[in-house]
């Protein structure tokens, strides 16, 4: 050996690392130091099929929301066929100071006040609407007492033409013995007797019909009045600016196009109400001025209403007219009539896109009908109109602040 003193070599043996540092297994880290990231491929895998919490509690908001609008839609509908007393006579005199709104505007502008255009419009109006009433309650009468005698008519040429055919015939003479003409006279007595109720319950709601009239008229002349003041008040209870834009457009679309188709439709059913009654009282027709003031006032039901009302003329002379082709003739003529006035007069007048569709309108009569009868067919379309305004109003100012977010955002 040389001498010299042996070098040391260090062990290979690890040392056993602090306690609490993270290189030992189960233990956690101290404090002052942060705790290891895991990993991508140490996540927990969600479970498949299984939609994550929000999704969960956005579905469930919608299901909500859906059940919640369609009870409040039932009740609605409940509320008012429950209201029917009080809630026709309103919409129908808020459409009445809707309809003279124009007129209203022009006697204002030559400097009359507010409230003496109003009711000056709407005591004339009923002034001359009852007018026409007192002039024709005489036809009124003579058609009422002749109905008994015309639904007669009309069964026995219906049961005419059942046993003309020849299994109804055969079924007929092997149920029937001999009890024929009894039956036709009960049946004509069972009508007079339904109409002399009818007549009776009528008269029983004679106040309650004048009530509701006073009430629609003196509603009518004070909306009419204070329309601007409505509206105003409207644009108040509004919140946020974006609201009152909308409730802004709206009313202006209201006043101008449905004011105006209003006033336009019911000037035109006048003019049609007065031909109809030159053309049948021409004709021959009895009770012709009637006719004309039924042609005038079921007009307001597009589609249907002169269908009605032609239907009526026929089974009318049907049972007047000693020949089927006397009767064809008037409702041919009316025909005629009708056709000029839904495809030339109109259009040319209030313009096409004021038209609703055949199967709105006559979903919305049938509706209307439903809930509240006659006043609700005659009432249906001219809401459908002003609901129309505001639908279209809403949706053409979405599709507006699309449009704008879509020209604001830049374009990666």
């Amino acid at each position: 050996m040389n001498g010299c003193a042996p070098r040391l070599v260090p062990s290979a043996t690890p040392r056993e690392p602090p306690r609490g540092s993270s290189g030992s297994p189960g233990m956690t880290p101290p404090d002052d130091q942060p705790a290891p990231a895991l990993r991508r491929d140490d996540a927990p895998e969600r479970p498949v099929g299984r939609p994550d919490a929000p999704g969960r509690d956005a579905r469930r908001m919608r299901v909500l929301t859906a059940s919640t609008l369609v009870i409040a839609v039932v009740l609605s509908i409940a509320a008012l066929r429950l209201a029917e007393a009080f809630v026709v006579p309103t919409i129908l005199a808020g459409l009445i100071a809707l309809a003279l709104s124009p007129l209203a505007r022009r006697i204002e502008g030559v400097g009359a006040p507010s409230s003496l255009a109003a009711f000056a419009l709407v005591f004339g109006a009923v002034g001359a609407a009852g007018v026409a009433m007192y002039m024709l309650a005489p036809s009124y009468e003579a058609m009422a007492r002749r109905a008994p005698e015309i639904v007669r008519d009309l069964e026995r040429m219906a049961r005419e033409i059942e046993q003309s055919v020849p299994e109804a015939a055969q079924s007929d003479d092997a149920g029937e013995t001999g009890g024929g003409d009894g039956a036709e006279d009960d049946s004509g007595e069972g009508i007079v007797a339904s109409g002399r109720a009818y007549v009776s319950t009528m008269l029983a709601n004679t106040p309650w019909v004048a009530a509701s009239a006073l009430y629609c008229v003196v509603l009518a002349a004070f909306v009419l009045a204070e329309r601007e003041r409505l509206e105003r008040a409207v644009l108040a209870s509004a919140r946020g600016l974006g609201m009152r834009l909308f409730l802004a457009r709206a009313m202006r679309q209201i006043r101008r196009q449905v004011a105006t188709y209003l006033l336009a439709l019911s000037t035109i059913n006048i003019g049609l109400g007065l031909a109809t009654f030159g053309v049948l009282y021409a004709l021959g027709v009895d009770n012709a001025a009637l006719w004309g003031a039924a042609m005038a006032l079921f007009n307001y039901i597009p589609y249907l209403g002169p269908l009605i009302v032609n239907a009526a003329l026929l089974g009318y002379g049907l049972a007047t007219e000693p020949w089927p082709e006397d009767a064809l003739v008037p409702v041919l003529a009316l025909a005629c009539l009708n056709t000029i006035e839904g495809n030339f007069v109109t259009p040319n007048v209030v313009g096409r896109r004021m038209r609703l569709g055949a199967v709105a309108v006559f979903i919305g009569a049938s509706f209307g009908a439903w809930l509240w009868g006659a006043p609700g067919a005659l009432l249906a379309t001219p809401a459908l109109l002003v609901l129309r305004t505001v639908f279209v109003g809403a949706t053409s100012q979405s599709r507006g602040r699309g449009q704008g977010s879509a020209r604001a955002s830049p374009i990666g």
